[in-house]
Order: structure tokens, then sequence, then C-alpha cells
């Protein structure tokens, strides 16, 4: 029984040490050679390079396909294959007249990434572009790193009507996805969600927790732990601790520190394109939670505001206790939440989206009684790219939680 025990404890301490991360490779450098003598990009020709690519030439480690969109200024081609994507910067050289770029690829789940520089010459569409066609586009050129050396892929077609005409979120988990997997920053950091646009998110999820003076700062679990931190001498319940005390003493697993909400709201309306922002009030059960939280984000609000972002940011609701106080906050129907725990509570709140859990199937009758009410439905946490093809095939949800944001937007954008 002793031994059955040590063993247990054994395996126990195994399986934790192992989900614990001590390095992030960050997002790869890359040279700019292939960018000199460019002229920046022309944005009024972004339009034409968005769409679905096939490889014609070179190894497929990415797939067969590749769909293209734009965010922060990179051209970002996402792969079919295990969420795989390139991100690109592009310029126009004037002497030979062709489209140079440079940039890098990444493997979300495996840690594998390396430089990449395409190159589209005049012969292979470049008349095309500046008569506003995409037709005979060709990209050429080489990668470092595994998947491999040389690739060539070619412009197939526009996005389906089923993707132009289908307003759809993609939402990143915890800013972009979890530590466990090979992200370049720590999860629910400022750093991951300045690139996470890029790795194909229209919106995000972000967890708020309050510090022993009311601080409501972005952190997952309920204590200090090697998962998410440093270690330290410090171990604990998070609100144990006031949130300067956290700031000194306390850093994420990659070495930034905790965000307040404050700090990730203003990065997120000044540093990213999102459009979409999920506040998971995790301590939402607490007594007086709204009062720390709402200040906050109404500040947020009319900075967004000032700054002409037309942002989106929602409370919400993940628990019982967290809709209870917040039916009871004065004015909570003026105040833009979502709700996890059923639609019924969604309409009483005055929620504007209802987000039900993967698992619970593609709720056809409450997704059509969501709409009759203009309350949207975003389901969650889904990273199977066959159960993300389902729910945007067969459903009509108008959004996925995801840890893996690139890897759903090719599934989405690629639709036929």
């Amino acid at each position: 029984m002793k031994k059955h025990y040590l063993l247990l404890l054994l395996l126990t301490m195994l399986a934790w040490t192992a989900c614990i991360k001590d390095r992030f490779e960050p997002l790869s450098t890359y040279t700019t050679a292939n960018l000199e003598n460019t002229e920046p990009f022309d944005t009024v020709y972004k339009a034409v390079f968005e769409g679905i690519y096939e490889l014609s030439e070179g190894d497929d480690g990415f797939g067969q396909q590749f769909a293209g969109k734009w965010a922060n200024g990179y051209l970002c081609l996402f792969g079919a294959r295990d969420g795989r994507f390139i991100n690109l910067e592009v310029g126009y050289k004037p002497s030979d007249s062709s489209f140079r770029m440079a940039g890098f690829w990444r493997d979300p789940i495996q840690p594998q990434q390396g430089q990449i520089q395409l190159t589209m010459i005049k012969t292979d569409g470049v008349d095309s572009v500046f008569a506003h066609k995409s037709n005979g586009i060709v990209l050429r050129g080489y990668l470092e790193n595994d998947p491999g050396k040389t690739i060539s892929i070619r412009y197939k077609r526009p996005f389906s009507a089923a993707v132009s005409t289908r307003p759809f979120i993609i939402a990143a988990h915890r800013g972009g996805g979890r530590n466990s997997d090979n992200l370049p920053y720590a999860e629910n950091s400022l750093d991951l969600v300045k690139h996470v646009g890029q790795f194909g998110a229209t919106g995000i999820e972000i967890d708020i927790r309050l510090t022993k003076d009311k601080v409501p700062i972005i952190y997952h679990d309920p204590d200090i732990n090697t998962r998410l931190t440093r270690k330290s001498p410090l171990v604990g319940d998070i609100h144990q601790f006031n949130a300067d005390f956290l700031r000194a003493y306390i850093k994420l697993v990659d070495g930034q520190s905790i965000p307040t909400l404050d700090e990730m709201l203003t990065t997120i309306i000044d540093a990213t394109d999102i459009p979409n922002v999920w506040l998971d009030c995790k301590d939402g059960g607490e007594d007086g939670f709204f009062n720390y939280v709402v200040p906050v984000l109404q500040k947020a609000r009319s900075y967004a505001q000032s700054r002409n972002r037309n942002i989106g940011m929602l409370l919400g609701l993940p628990s019982k206790e967290a809709y209870d106080n917040f039916i009871a906050f004065p004015g909570h129907q003026q105040l833009p939440s979502l709700c996890e725990i059923g639609l019924d509570e969604a309409k009483n709140a005055g929620s504007r989206v209802f987000a039900p859990r993967w698992t619970l199937g593609l709720l056809e009758a409450e997704t059509a009684d969501a709409h009759a009410h203009d309350i949207k439905v975003v389901t969650w946490t889904l990273d199977d790219p066959g159960g993300m093809s389902e729910v945007i095939t067969q459903s009509r949800y108008d959004g996925i939680l995801t840890n893996y944001p690139s890897m759903l937007a090719y599934t989405f954008y690629s639709q036929e």
C-alpha cells in the first residue's frame, strides 16, 4: 500500500512538472534583405492578396492550401496542416517591378519555426495586382528549417460567399492560447495579445481576477504556481497579495509582469486591430467585483472611442455567482456582457453574446432564439479541426473560442 502511494505521488509530481514551461521561443527573427530597395506596400491593393492559395511546388509541410488574410500590417497565410502559419512584410520594388516579402513561419503546437522569403516577379501577377485582380498571382521563394526549403504557392480563388457573407469571430483563448502550446509569449500577457491578430484571431478571451487591494489583473488561475509564473518563494492565493507587490516579485513564465486590466485594454486598443474582447470574470462571484472592474471598462471604452477604435469589450459571466452579482449591479443592462450559463440568463442580463460549451452540441433552437433577440452565439473551447468544421458548416454560431486561432482561421476561410 505504501509503495502504491509513493508511486502515485511520484507520477503526480511528474505530471505536474511536465506542465511547467521554462522556455519560450519568441517569434522568429528574419532577414529583411528581400525587402531592400522596396517601397511600402500600398494598402489599396490589400484585398487582391486575400483568398485561397494552393501549393504548386515544394514541401507540403503546411498542407496543400493556404488562406491569405491581412493583420497588423502582415500578409498572413494560414496553412491546412496543424495550424501552421506564415507572417510576411510586403514591399514593392520598382527597379524590377516585383513584390518582395520577408517574414517567418511557425507551428502553434510543436516547437518549430523559421524565416521565409517570397517574391512575386512581374510575370507572376504583378500587372494583375495593379489592376486590382488576383488572377495569375504566384509567390515563389524559400523557407528556413522544417518543413522544407523551396516553396511556390499560387492564388486559387477568392473567399467563398459562405465566408464573405458571414461575420464570424475567431476568438483566441487566454489572449492567444495556453502556455502548454508553442506560444511565443506567456498566456494572458501583453506581448502575446500584440501579435494574436497575426495568428488569425479576430477576438480574444482574457481572464480577470482581483488582487488584495482590489486591482483587476489578467491572470487565469486562483493561485501563484509554476504553470503560470517563474519559480519564487511566494505561494498561495493570488488574492493574498497587492498588485504592486505582485508586479515587484512575481513574473509570468516568460519574464513579463502580470498585467492589470487597464494595461491590457489599453494595449489591445493601441497595438492591435482586434475588434472583440471577452473579459472572463473569474472572480465575478466575489462581493463588489463589478465595482472595481466596471470603471476600468468604462475608461477603456472612452479611450477606444477617442482613438476611433470600434471594439466590443464584453464582461463574461462564467458562473451563477458572477451572474447574480452582475444582475444586482446598478445599470447592468447598459453594460456589454457575455453569459455562459444559459440563454434565459443571457436574455435577462441583456447580454450581447450567449457562450455555450461546445460539448453541448449545435443547439439549433437556442441559436435561432438567441438571434431573434439580437444575441450572438460563440461556443468554447474548441481545438479540433473536425469539430471546428462541423460548427462552421452545420450551425449558425457566430464564433468559436480556441487555443489555435491559426487552425480555426484556415478552417473558416477555406470553406467552399
